[in-house]
């Protein structure tokens, strides 16, 4: 209540912590509507190349129907089960095919995870891995992810 008073966004790191993690999430998010939540490494999930189990996925669309909670897309790397990580963007398209389905274009944020994205893959292969899923949406989608939702979510005056 105190960073929603000062008008700050908190950020919640999610390590592969599951389902329980994000009704908990939800709880908050429902809880203080007027703070703006942001939820890191695509909401903690371990990424297998699969469809994410039907659990998760309604706990995903629950969490996403609060306005104030973003997704940060980031970690994909280090999500990854497979080590290095895979660079194929079809290897993440289930997941992010939800994400977006989720949060729309006005609530995905990018996050590099660099310098960690350094254990997993090259910084370069990740831009490109999460740019082609992106670009794909059209220029204004892009823009929305690349930064102009992080602007918004941190209260960055950058446009």
């Amino acid at each position: 209540r105190i960073l929603a008073k000062a008008g700050l966004t908190a950020d919640i790191l999610m390590n592969g912590k599951g389902v329980k993690t994000l009704h908990q999430v939800d709880a908050l998010a429902r809880a203080i509507p007027e703070l703006r939540l942001v939820v890191d490494h695509v909401l903690g999930y371990n990424i297998d190349g699969k469809t994410p189990p039907a659990d998760w996925q309604a706990a995903v669309r629950k969490l996403a129907r609060n306005r104030n909670v973003h997704c940060k897309v980031s970690g994909l790397y280090q999500r990854c089960v497979i080590q290095p990580a895979l660079q194929d963007p079809a290897h993440y398209r289930s997941l992010l095919d939800i994400l977006w389905n989720e949060f729309g274009s006005e609530r995905l944020i990018y996050g590099s995870n660099w310098p960690c994205t350094k254990k997993s893959g090259d910084y370069r292969s990740f831009v490109q891995l999460v740019n082609a899923y992106f670009s794909k949406k059209g220029r204004d989608a892009s823009e929305n992810y690349f930064w102009k939702n992080a602007a918004r979510a941190y209260r960055l005056d950058l446009e």
